[in-house]
């Protein structure tokens, strides 16, 4: 075992001397709701859930979701340019189109995206920065939310309230990072905004970014009525890949751009209503609008990609009561959407006389996709005895895609002139129509032990409709792509405990995931991959004193490949399915006051393997950070946030290439950032 290894489980399973009492932690009850769209305490909960809550949000103070989401066991994100990421949750970190359907997204329990078009960087889309608390249900979570909830759901609560009419918050730091939140309350409003500006600590890598969220709330005799809007924006340039073995070692190199060029550019809003009744109704109608540009550096040709989408729904639930010892939660949910692709290149490709002649210059895809997402669900809780209850329900989803083609269909250029060496690339298919129909069951019991201590268990299912990428966007000689929903199925168990010095928690899972989508070696897009997913995850919270605190959380899981879909000429079933590190562990150390918190926090990735006949990897890291705010009066509080306190060279993202073998995102060196916060 690695010394690495070693030391992490080490301070992991260390046992706590000291035993004064403390007032930490009050062992207030945490309440959730993405578990079941209904509130509920955390404890109660007969799936794997975590929660950031505000003060956690306030210490870590993130420029970027990976620095805060990372601290969570089972999640693992990697973090690409500006506000670029590929996200895991008990699962590898996933590329490809529909790499971002596996994780479903959400602000106040609205999807971030349609359900046929995410976007595999779309948490840049929600107030992340001001959330009140985020939610983390891992697993399979489909039964309640629906299409996209395959490995988890991930719930962002916005805006956070400030104590009294207002707060502002100015952040500056390395690399010509500055960031100013603004959090205002005035009667029945609130208002939260966010505008950052990074220089990038590599050459061409800086980014603009905007959120701006408004919330009303309305309390009425009969029901309330809660408002928000969130409009966003980004501008960024994009870094490319360093590519080499062990490139990111090298501390001048890791500040290069092979690729100046690249850029994203993003913007939209979202608009939504919660109607509240007494008797339990809850109507939330919602509006969604964005777009997005960007260079597709890691393609030859480079080409520019548009798209965007323009989208409504209603989600409804209705809480019953329907005795003392049984609750259900019905609901129906409604979505249209009006989505649309072009990408074009505009001067010729680069590269061999291959690449050239079947990547000519022009419009490479053109289309408008309708999408219609009709969904039923509900939810039983059953309380059978004062120690045992039971989860219950199931969710029957249809979506429906209308797929217009724009450009002439086929293997053609442009212009319609066919391309040599047997055609061109993208392949365009002719206007056609695709539905899903899928049900999703979910069963959960829940058990006490005693008081603060339980056990739980539950079969889950979780399932995604193919996105409208996967479905239209084609190459070669693929003319349609007959795909199926992703499914994936299997148990969680765990056991909690909480006391007012100790929160633990043990949670097991296993998955095994069917009809996977996958692009095969003749770049067709095909169902049938098939992965296994294995876990084990423990953290716990113990209150040293009365100031100080430690914590940790250690994720050990295994992500392997069940069949050979296409995706290799080697035998690669039992082999591990890549970008999928064994091991993964936070330990903290806390200090709190009445005007003084602070964090120490060791954050190890173990090594995975990064290409799928796992004959190269990537060597794993150890980093630390350091967290602290002081509050200097009654209205000003000071904070101070330094990462990589070592300055390790690491990857934030390896992988491998056929065409030119070893390539890496390379790692933030030690980046220092400062706060001031003024409320009133």
């Amino acid at each position: 075992m690695r010394i690495k290894t070693v030391i992490t489980i080490g301070l992991l399973l260390t046992p706590m001397a000291w035993s004064e009492e403390s007032d930490n932690n009050q062992n207030i009850e945490s309440i959730v709701v993405t578990a079941s769209r209904d509130a509920q305490s955390l404890t109660s909960v007969t799936r794997s859930i975590a929660q950031l809550s505000s003060q956690d949000l306030e210490l870590s103070n993130h420029a970027h979701v990976q620095e805060v989401f990372n601290q969570l066991p089972g999640v693992h994100f990697h973090r690409n340019s500006g506000q670029e990421y590929l996200a895991a949750i008990r699962s590898p970190v996933l590329t490809g189109a529909g790499a971002c359907g596996e994780f479903l997204m959400l602000e106040n329990g609205v999807p971030l995206r349609p359900a046929g078009m995410c976007n595999v960087n779309e948490l840049f889309e929600s107030h992340h920065q001001l959330a009140d608390s985020i939610e983390f249900l891992r697993g399979p979570s489909t039964s309640v939310y629906g299409s996209n909830g395959l490995h988890g759901v991930v719930n962002i609560s916005t805006p956070a309230l400030p104590e009294g009419a207002g707060k502002t918050k100015i952040t500056l730091g390395s690399n010509e990072y500055v960031k100013l939140n603004q959090l205002n309350h005035f009667g029945e409003w609130t208002s939260a905004l966010t505008i950052t500006r990074d220089g990038g600590f590599r050459d061409s890598s800086g980014f603009n970014q905007q959120v701006l969220t408004l919330k009303h709330l309305n309390e009425g005799k009969e029901f309330d009525v809660s408002s928000w809007l969130t409009m966003f924006n980004l501008d960024q340039q994009t870094a490319g890949y360093l590519v080499g073995e062990g490139a990111y070692k090298d501390k001048s190199l890791s500040k290069t751009n092979p690729n100046p060029e690249a850029y994203r550019e993003g913007a939209g809003f979202r608009a939504y209503q919660t109607y509240e009744w007494q008797n339990g109704l809850t109507i939330s109608p919602f509006l969604r609008h964005s777009k997005m540009e960007f260079i597709q550096h890691f393609l030859p040709g480079q080409p520019i990609e548009e798209n965007g989408q323009t989208s409504a729904g209603v989600q409804t639930s209705k809480a019953i009561q329907l005795s003392e010892t049984i609750d259900l939660n019905i609901g129906v949910d409604t979505e249209f959407a009006s989505m649309h692709l072009l990408e074009f290149q505009d001067s010729p490709t680069d590269g061999s006389a291959f690449l050239q002649a079947t990547i000519p210059a022009g419009k490479h895809y053109d289309y408008d996709v309708k999408n219609i997402n009709l969904a039923a669900f509900v939810v039983s809780n059953i309380e059978l005895n004062n120690a045992l209850n039971v989860n219950v329900g199931f969710r029957a989803e249809f979506n429906e895609f209308d797929y217009d083609n724009n450009m002439l269909s086929g293997r053609t250029d442009e212009a319609g002139q066919a391309c040599g060496f047997g055609g061109c690339r993208f392949s365009r298919p002719e206007d056609r129509k695709d539905d899903f129909f899928k049900v999703s069951p979910q069963l959960g019991v829940i058990y006490s032990l005693a008081q603060g201590s339980n056990v739980y268990a539950s079969l889950s299912h979780g399932f995604r409709s193919p996105q409208a990428t996967e479905l239209y966007r084609l190459q070669r000689e693929q003319t349609v792509a007959d795909l199926k929903p992703v499914e994936i199925e299997g148990i969680d168990a765990g056991w909690r405990f909480n006391s007012p010095d100790l929160n633990f928690e043990l949670a097991l899972y296993h998955y095994d995931k069917s009809n996977a989508i996958i692009r095969n070696s003749d770049f067709f897009n095909i169902s049938g991959g098939e992965t296994r997913h294995r876990g084990l995850e423990v953290s716990f919270e113990y209150s040293l004193s009365a100031n100080y605190s430690v914590a940790a959380n250690s994720t050990f899981s295994k992500h392997t490949y069940l069949n050979n879909p296409g995706i290799s000429s080697e035998y690669i079933v039992g082999l591990d399915v890549d970008t999928a590190p064994r091991e993964l562990s936070n330990v903290f150390v806390k200090y709190r006051n009445e005007n003084v918190r602070w964090q120490l926090h060791g954050q190890y990735v173990g090594d995975y393997f990064t290409d799928v006949e796992n004959q190269h990897r990537y060597s794993g890291h150890l980093l630390f950070h350091f967290n602290a705010n002081y509050d200097w009066s009654n209205s000003t509080q000071l904070g101070l946030k330094v990462t990589n306190l070592t300055d390790e060279r690491y990857a934030d993202r390896a992988d491998y290439s056929g065409f030119v073998g070893d390539r890496y995102f390379p790692g933030r060196g030690t980046n220092i950032q400062l706060s001031i916060a003024v409320s009133y």
